[in-house]
């Protein structure tokens, strides 16, 4: 199950799985408002993160680095 979200792939229909903030930020995305990269993690690993005694899991740890370094990369190579 897909935990981290880039701005761009979320938007207003989202806003139950990113939360108010990250789908209105998708939103501003989406309409071409100057919004640095950023990525959401979703509202259910939010939840289990604090289930789980405020310990992120190792499935999204993963995922939020995979997100970092892709980030870092596209601007490095200016995609």
């Amino acid at each position: 199950m897909k935990q981290v979200y880039e701005f761009k792939e979320g938007g207003k229909e989202m806003i139950p799985i990113l939360g108010g903030k990250g789908g209105n930020l998708s939103e501003m995305v989406k309409i071409g408002l100057p919004i640095p990269y950023g990525i959401i993690v979703s509202t259910t690993a939010c939840n289990q993160y604090f289930k789980d005694g405020k310990k992120l899991s190792e499935s999204l740890k993963e995922e939020i680095l995979k997100n970092i370094l892709t980030s870092k990369l596209s601007v490095y190579l200016n995609l």
